[in-house]
């Protein structure tokens, strides 16, 4: 039955890709995370896989890199043809800047590069964006 799968439509409402995932994120950057059974992955916008299903949450690109979890809830970052950019190694990463990610570990936050030098030590407890863009990081 296809009541419970998901496929996609362009602007005019036709059918481009056939309802064949049990779930549907929408693209960015010209993939989109998708899972035929559970294991997400990424298609482009003909269906095609561009990265084969692996991972347990994937979020959506942006600069290039997407972040995703695997089994153990740890969180890494990928680009887009599937390399792992930043390993399974962090408790919670988020995507901010082209060169650099703010990235948690053992409940501190620090931030990282995209090679994972760090950059700013694993030794905050929260950070906040604020308006102005600056960010604030707090013990």
């Amino acid at each position: 039955s296809t009541k419970s799968k998901y496929g996609y439509l362009d602007k005019t409402g036709k059918l481009v890709i056939e309802a064949q995932f049990t779930r549907a994120e929408d693209f960015s950057e010209g993939l989109a995370a998708v899972s035929e059974k559970w294991l997400l992955g990424y298609i482009d916008r003909n269906g095609d896989w561009i990265i084969e299903p692996q991972f347990f949450q994937a979020g959506e690109f942006k600069y290039g890199r997407a972040r995703v979890i695997n089994n153990l809830q740890k969180f890494g970052i990928v680009d887009r043809k599937g390399n792992m950019i930043l390993p399974f190694e962090y408790d919670n990463l988020v995507i901010k800047y082209k060169n650099h990610n703010y990235a948690q570990k053992e409940g501190k936050w620090g931030v990282v590069d995209n090679q994972g030098k760090i950059l700013q030590p694993f030794e905050k407890r929260s950070w906040q964006e604020f308006e102005t863009g600056k960010v604030g990081f707090y013990y």
